[in-house]
This record gives structure tokens, C-alpha cells and sequence, in this order.
């Protein structure tokens, strides 16, 4: 099914460096993730080299327990970095079917686990010990899941036909939020991410519901609310992070003072949230 593509544009793919076997075995890669502070700069250039040429394949520092928390103690914007390479998948931009731009959770597990929550990946260790670095890639992330989810929304009635970029600006809304007017790309499932209760990738899922505990923590140790909202907002052009945003801040009405007042003069924001 991925194969098929409702554009006809071919899309060009990323030139990578091939890699032997050893370097990518899974064993291998868990364990030097495991390492944590002790990982040095042979271990990090070895994790490094796998998540630039074959990003999947980091996957097991990723999402193995304990591996984010271990990788959080390393260099400060390392576990961001490999989180991204991960992640983001670059070579999906929605005009493939069954493409959100984003790589799926993929651990052992014990018992049933859920497709999405907060302890799920490396994202609460990574907002806990990295919050600037953690919330700038985690916009990277969204910013690029919701232009793959308004993509492929929009090739799903081109039925082959090049995608019109008049259809993916209907996906843009145009927001008075963050002291200009901006648009920010998504539709009501985008906004609804991170309550878990909508159509998306499940990573993004977690970032987000993982981001929401963090907020409430900084908050309660008396982080002013005002930096907390520059940094979420900051290169945001994503309707996900903005609906997560609203939520902290009707969660804190307290500290929230007039902070949300630019959002309750939007119509836009009023029928995205219902």
C-alpha cells in the first residue's frame, strides 16, 4: 500500500551511507543506550552514524525501557537529536497512502500496552531533562505530521491527480495568538492530539500527553507561565501544540491571568476545541 502514491511527483529520496550488519544490530544498539552517562564519544558517534544513514534502526534506544531515561543523563540535546532521526520520517510527506510522516512506537512489551501514552518512548525523561531541546523537536515533529496529515486528507479526493495547493491552505488557520497573526496547519483530529481521543500518529500521541505532565510540573515548581508559553510556542506552526497549549492554560486559570484571552476571541479556536 505504500507504494501507491496519489501524486504524481516523485519524491526524491535521501542518499544514505550503507552500514554493516554489527553496527545496527538491535542488541547492540539497546545497550549503548543503556550506557547513559558512561556512553562516551565513541558510543555517541555510533549511535550517531546509525540514526543519520539507517534511522529506524535506532529505534531500540528509543523506545526499549529504560533506554530514553539512560540516554537523558548523556550530553544534554543528544537523546532530542536521535529522537528526531527516529521519528521524523522525512521520506513521508502524505501523498503516499497510509504516510504521517512519523515512525511508530515498536518495543517488547509486557501484558497489553496501549497504542499511545505519556510513558510510552523517550519523551518524559527528554522534557524532564531537556525541556527547550525536547519541545523545539517535538514541533519539528508535529509541524511535520499535521502537513502529511492535511496531504494526504486533501490526495484522498485528487484520486491520483496532482494534490492543489488551494486545498492544502483550507488546512491552514490563521491564528492572533503569539502577537502576530500566523497559520498554523491542522484540522480538529490535529488540535484533539493530545487527549489521545483523535485520528494521528501515536508517537506524537505520547510526545504530547508526556509534555502536558512535564507543563504541570514546571508550573507547580513556579516556572512563570509566560516563559512556559514563549517556549511551546516558539516555531510552532502546527495546530497540535496549540491545542495542548489551551489545555494547560484553562488547566492553570490561576497563573493563566490573560494569557488565554487571545485564544477566546478566535472563532477558530472556539470550533476546533468543540
Amino acid at each position: 500500500w505504500r507504494a501507491l502514491s496519489v501524486s504524481h511527483s516523485p519524491r526524491a529520496r535521501r542518499r544514505r551511507d550503507d552500514l554493516p550488519g554489527e553496527l545496527t544490530d538491535e542488541a547492540l544498539i539497546e545497550i549503548l543506550a543503556l550506557l547513559g552517562p558512561d556512553l562516551g564519544a565513541e558510543g555517541e558517534e555510533i549511535l550517531r552514524r546509525v540514526a543519520t544513514n539507517q534511522p529506524w534502526s535506532v529505534r531500540p534506544a528509543l523506545e526499549e525501557l529504560f533506554c530514553g531515561m539512560a540516554l537523558s543523563m548523556h550530553r544534554r540535546g543528544f537523546l532530542a537529536e536521535l529522537a528526531e532521526a527516529y521519528y521524523l520520517d522525512d521520506e513521508e510527506d502524505g501523498s503516499g497512502l497510509h504516510e504521517d510522516g512519523i515512525r511508530d512506537h515498536h518495543s517488547r512489551s509486557f501484558g497489553i500496552t496501549p497504542l499511545a501514552a505519556w510513558y510510552r518512548g523517550p519523551f518524559m525523561p527528554l522534557f524532564q531533562s531537556d525541556f527547550r531541546n525536547g519541545v523545539a523537536m517535538l514541533n519539528r515533529l508535529l509541524n511535520h505530521a499535521a502537513n502529511t496529515r492535511v496531504r494526504n486528507l486533501v490526495g484522498l479526493h485528487q484520486y491520483g491527480g496532482p494534490v492543489d495547493q488551494a486545498e492544502l491552505d483550507r488546512f491552514k488557520v490563521e491564528l492572533d495568538i503569539a502577537g502576530d497573526r500566523r497559520h498554523y496547519v491542522g484540522d480538529g483530529h490535529v488540535w484533539c492530539w493530545y487527549r489521545g481521543a483523535a485520528v494521528g500518529p501515536y508517537p506524537c500521541i505520547s510526545a504530547l500527553q508526556a509534555l502536558e505532565r512535564v507543563c504541570d510540573q514546571l508550573l507547580g515548581m513556579g516556572m512563570p507561565i509566560s516563559n512556559l508559553v514563549a517556549m511551546l510556542m516558539d516555531s510552532c506552526e502546527n495546530l497540535a501544540m496549540v491545542g495542548l497549549l489551551v489545555g494547560v492554560l484553562v488547566g492553570h486559570l490561576d497563573e493563566a491571568d490573560r494569557l488565554l484571552d487571545p485564544f477566546l476571541v478566535e472563532p477558530a479556536a472556539w470550533n476546533l476545541e468543540f
